[in-house]
């Protein structure tokens, strides 16, 4: 997933749009963070949370990855195996 498109799903999860909004809170490409506008403790927290939360999703986004390479990688050799073949497509679709 490109990062553009990974964030944009990033922003769109209930919680982290509405720390965002609440916050202003705005996105640095070059420090591939989020940064406050205000010094407040509650948009602090907000920026803290968001930042913690942008790092997990993308650390979950390589080990997806990851795991959608393997399974791409090994559905030449399971020609014979109508049933891997169908459980890594099922797998495949949940990691999407």
């Amino acid at each position: 997933m490109v990062i553009q498109k990974e964030r944009e799903e990033f922003e769109k999860l209930p919680e982290i749009a509405e720390k965002i909004k609440r916050s202003r809170l705005n996105f640095s490409k070059s420090l591939n963070r989020y940064l406050i506008s205000s010094m407040s403790d509650d948009d602090q927290f907000d920026c803290d949370f968001v930042n913690g939360a942008w790092y997990t999703y993308q650390e979950q986004q390589k080990i997806i990855d990851a795991v959608m390479a393997i399974l791409n990688n090994n559905h030449p050799h399971l020609d014979g195996n109508q049933q891997a073949l169908v459980l890594m497509d099922d797998i495949a679709e949940v990691l999407k």
